[in-house]
């Protein structure tokens, strides 16, 4: 199986920290990319696991044309089988580019969080577009 993860960064937090221990622990038969839209990325050197495909955006916006078509470009290429996204911003753009990615991948969401900060907009949008997802998960309250 492919698993393509897309996260916003690998800073040093909780939802990073998470991902790096889920793609380390991912059983060595499935093919792994994750896909990074932010630099710095210090815990980029704690993927231990061999044969990962890196893909760095170095976008400084998420709505960069350059970084959104690397991004569709990696993931066609790639050919995942799941589509794995982390935290608001990674989840609210690959469901926008899903029509443009591999057909019949499954494409999961996951929270971390699910903030009071989150403007009536956004929870709006995420709302509004939840049909284009098929599996969310929600890691804390």
């Amino acid at each position: 199986m492919n698993v393509s993860y897309v996260i916003s960064s690998l800073m040093v937090g909780g939802a990073e920290r998470l991902l790096v221990n889920v793609i380390n622990n991912i059983p060595l038969e499935h093919r792994v990319q994750v896909i990074l839209f932010k630099e710095p990325a210090p815990l980029v050197d704690a993927i231990v696991r061999p044969e990962v495909e890196l893909v760095r955006l170095n976008s400084a916006s998420y709505f960069s044309w350059a970084a959104i078509s690397k991004l569709v470009r990696s993931v066609r290429a790639f050919r995942p089988d799941v589509v794995h996204t982390h935290m608001n911003s990674s989840n609210l753009i690959i469901r926008m580019l899903r029509p443009l990615l591999s057909g019949g991948m499954i494409l999961v969401n996951q929270y971390h969080g699910l903030s009071l900060w989150k403007s009536k907009a956004l929870t709006w949008f995420d709302r509004s577009s939840a049909f284009l997802v098929d599996r969310v998960i929600c890691c804390s309250s």
